[in-house]
This record gives structure tokens, C-alpha cells and sequence, in this order.
């Protein structure tokens, strides 16, 4: 004769026996994301370290501009030419604007490798390939894909997979990143200080 506890133990076990995931379900492999080739994860660990140099150099921008006293001679919100950013390159918000531009920079050399490794997937790459009208939904759908392949190729698993591919020069990089990142806490700490007695 069952009891409670026998009814609760069931019970428990019909739950976990529903929770457990499928036997055929795996596990993201990093490497699905990177191309065979040895310029690939090179690449994607190179402009990771630009990406992160990006805030280090922000800070410093921001923290020469508060002391600068001709930091009001150049408006962020008219830099609409080629003649205004190279205005600010020469004046206290230059850091502000490298910045700025290794931001973009990164970004846009990330999609393009993230592009290559997409169209190297042949059950992504077929839709694209099988749509008669190359309309703009199209297009957009493709940008779409593209980021998200760059987005999940800059994780932490994907970049450890990259590091773990290249034979020389590994250690290299996972001391700049280290570096970036104490040199990113240091110096937005400087950042306030110097701000603060500045003004």
C-alpha cells in the first residue's frame, strides 16, 4: 500500500524525469564558429583587443578633456565632416574621438569575419541562396544573422576556443586582455578623480 510519501516521491521523479533534457540534445560546440583556417581565430582574437581598448582610451579622453580648458571649442553633435573630426583629432576631446573610431572600426572588421563564417554554413547560407526576390527583408534578415554570428563569436567560449587553436602567441593575447581589463577598472577610477578636482 502506498503512502504519502511514497504518492510525493512519484511525483518527484515523473517531475524530473520531465525536466531532463532529450538524449539526442548537444551542447554548443565553440569551434562551429570559427573557420579551419589559422588567420580566423587570430583575427577574432585581434579585434577583440582592439574592442577592448576602446573604453581605456575613452577614459583617458574624457579625463584629458575636463582638464583642458579649450574643451569647449569643439561640440560632439557637430561632428557631421570630415573637417570637423579631424578639428577634434587636434583638440583635448582626440581621445574621445579615437575612441569613437576603434568602436566603429571593431565593430565593422567583426561583421565582416562574422560574414565569412556565415556563408561558410551551408544550412544558413542555403535560405539566402534559395530566395528568388532579393528584396529588402532579405538584406536585412542576412545583416541580422551576420551580427548575431559576431555577437556569439566574441563570448568567452568562442575566444577560449580561438586561443586554444593558435600554437604561438596565445599567451600573448590572454595577457593583453587581462591587461585591457585592469587598465579599463584603473583608469575610469582616474577618470572621476580627475575629474572631480577638476572641476
Amino acid at each position: 500500500m502506498c503512502t504519502e510519501t511514497d504518492f510525493a516521491l512519484l511525483g518527484l521523479r515523473e517531475q524530473a524525469v520531465r525536466v531532463q533534457p532529450p538524449a539526442n540534445q548537444t551542447q554548443f560546440d565553440p569551434g562551429a564558429v570559427l573557420l579551419p583556417e589559422w588567420f580566423d581565430p587570430r583575427a577574432l582574437l585581434t579585434v577583440w583587443c582592439v574592442r577592448r581598448l576602446v573604453y581605456p582610451v575613452l577614459w583617458v579622453g574624457i579625463a584629458v578633456a575636463a582638464v583642458a580648458s579649450s574643451v569647449d571649442d569643439v561640440d560632439l553633435n557637430e561632428l557631421d565632416s570630415a573637417s570637423e573630426y579631424l578639428r577634434a583629432l587636434l583638440s583635448p576631446l582626440a581621445g574621445v574621438v579615437i575612441a569613437i573610431a576603434l568602436r566603429l572600426l571593431s565593430s565593422l572588421v567583426g561583421l565582416v569575419l562574422a560574414y565569412r563564417v556565415m556563408l561558410s554554413a551551408d544550412a544558413i547560407r542555403r535560405p539566402f541562396e534559395s530566395s528568388r526576390a532579393a528584396s529588402l527583408r532579405s538584406l536585412v534578415d542576412r545583416i541580422q544573422v551576420t551580427r548575431a554570428f559576431r555577437n556569439l563569436r566574441w563570448t568567452k567560449a568562442v575566444r577560449q576556443e580561438a586561443s586554444d587553436r593558435i600554437v604561438a602567441g596565445s599567451k600573448l593575447y590572454e595577457i593583453t586582455d587581462t591587461a585591457l581589463s585592469v587598465a579599463n577598472v584603473l583608469l575610469l577610477v582616474a577618470m572621476f578623480v580627475v575629474a572631480s578636482l577638476s572641476g
